[in-house]
């Protein structure tokens, strides 16, 4: 049984930076240390899993790992923008262009750029090679990022696509996509006519999409604070959900399932609520509740550390760091000056991308664990202890 973090041993350093140049996805400036931080950013847990067991030793990171610039980001919390895929790139939309940044070389490109007056709303990576983007005229896209070339285009949404989720298990041809009129669309992307159904429970935009690790399961979250949980059964199209979650008090943007606990589910409400939720997929029973203290816009596990990390909009523009299964509060990871929008996890699952209103995209050493990691570990690319200052724009 896991138990608490304790002994803190350090403050927290914050992170600050000017930005006085802005290039798309370019380098911004080094943060600076807070003065009198003993152990430069470095949090210091200890934890023992017994008074017999070896005393072993966490350390957090707690300033940025590296600050890219994300000029005209769209300021909606409702849409979701980024994506880190199992490539080792991260996806960002910004107003009507996706550019990918590879991790692994820092390598820059461009996908696509769409119409003039049309917004990317939503992207998700299919696979290493394919990537799929909803856009502002209700349309969905899949394009093969390797050629950068158009692969279809599908209509059929009565307003634009926010959110996508892609199946998972038996089902990695499944595309499922969210709209802001609250209907939910399922697609084979390997067939001519790739429509398979629709769910219908949200009155108002869908926000949040995830399927479960097995593939059993599909959480929906909507602007409409409602959650729905569906099961597999992609043929058939649906008005009512498995379980129909009511307990959040504001929109729901974040939902994410447990990756070792394929039945556990956590959910972020946003200003109004400020609870991140843990749910028994199965039976549709709140397992418990943690006030956030925030507005929530994503959530991200770790199975290795047994952790999660909440990140945040008003007030605090923090990510937190909490300790599964008690959820006890660890620590925040501060930069953001402004909303964090979007956030998506690296394939390793030790870092975290945050995309925030302050125009800046902030990769952050959540999950990293000093003692147990090599420099040989694929962690993103070559990582420097602190952001790197350097001038790379289009």
């Amino acid at each position: 049984q896991d138990k608490e973090e304790k002994d803190l041993l350090a403050t927290i350093s914050s992170v600050a930076s000017n930005n006085t140049q802005r290039g798309i996805l370019s380098y911004a400036n080094k943060p600076k240390m807070m003065p009198g931080s003993a152990h430069g950013s470095k949090l210091v847990f200890s934890a023992t899993k017994s008074t017999k067991a070896k005393t072993s030793i966490r350390y957090v990171e707690t300033s940025v790992d590296k600050i890219l610039d994300a000029p005209c980001v769209e300021q909606d919390f409702n849409i979701n923008i980024l994506d880190w895929g199992e490539n080792n790139i991260i996806a960002v939309a910004l107003a009507n262009q996706i550019f990918l940044w590879n991790a692994e070389t820092s390598a820059i490109n461009e996908l696509c750029s769409l119409e003039e007056n049309t917004k990317v709303t939503s992207i998700k990576w299919i696979d290493d090679c394919n990537i799929s983007f909803g856009d502002s005229r209700n349309r969905m896209h899949v394009w093969d990022a390797s050629e950068q070339q158009s692969l279809r285009k599908m209509r059929g949404h009565a307003a634009r696509v926010s959110s996508i989720a892609v199946g998972q298990g038996q089902v990695p041809w499944l595309l499922t996509c969210g709209s802001k009129s609250g209907e939910i669309h399922n697609y084979d992307v390997r067939k001519p006519n790739p429509f398979l159904s629709k769910f219908n429970v949200h009155t108002e935009e869908v926000s949040g999409l995830s399927w479960s690790p097995d593939g059993r399961l599909l959480a929906s979250g909507g602007i409409d604070n409602v959650v729905g949980l569906w099961s597999n059964d992609i043929g058939t199209s649906f008005n009512e959900p498995m379980h129909k979650l009511e307990e959040h008090q504001a929109g729901v943007k974040a939902v994410q399932w447990c990756p070792w606990k394929p039945q556990l589910l956590a959910t972020g409400g946003g200003a109004a609520c400020k609870k991140m939720i843990i749910w028994n997929g199965n039976s549709g029973q709140k397992v418990l509740d943690v006030d956030t203290e925030n507005q929530v816009s994503g959530i991200h596990w770790n199975e290795r550390l047994r952790e999660i990390v909440t990140c945040h909009g008003y007030p605090n523009n923090v990510l937190r760091l909490w300790k599964y299964p008690k959820f006890s509060h660890m620590i925040d990871f501060e930069g953001h000056d402004g909303r964090i929008l979007c956030s998506s996890q690296s394939p390793c699952g030790k870092y975290v991308c945050s995309l925030g209103e302050d125009e800046t995209l902030r990769l952050w050493k959540v999950f990293f664990s000093e003692e147990t990691e090599t420099k040989a570990n694929r962690t993103g690319g070559s990582r420097s202890q602190t952001a790197t200052a350097l001038s790379m724009r289009f």
